[in-house]
């Protein structure tokens, strides 16, 4: 009985490890898309134009500059969520062990 509540309980803490692995993985590529957007915007907003752009094209911008700091963030193109992950994990593993 205490064997079975023993590896009931170890199974538990496995899944919500594992749960708990990839909310920190989708985190960290998350971040690292908002800190891309962020650098593109701040690109976008260093060009001189000879017209200021309307509402439509900032709109239009900002969604693209969105899609593709997401895309580049997925891709795991810039290594920012990889050094996160790798920095934060130790965290999820130590208070797996802990419970």
């Amino acid at each position: 009985m205490v064997e079975s509540a023993k590896s009931s309980t170890e199974a538990t803490i496995c899944r919500t490890s594992g749960i708990q692995e990839k909310r920190l993985k989708e985190s960290c590529r998350d971040f690292e898309a908002v800190l891309i957007g962020f650098l593109f915007r701040t690109m976008r907003e260093s060009i001189m134009r000879s017209d200021d752009p309307d509402q439509a094209t900032e709109l239009y911008e900002s969604m693209v500059d969105e899609a593709v700091a997401k895309e580049m963030s997925r891709q795991e193109q810039i290594g920012l969520s990889q050094l996160l992950h790798r920095s934060l994990a130790p965290g999820i593993n130590a208070s797996g062990a802990r419970r």
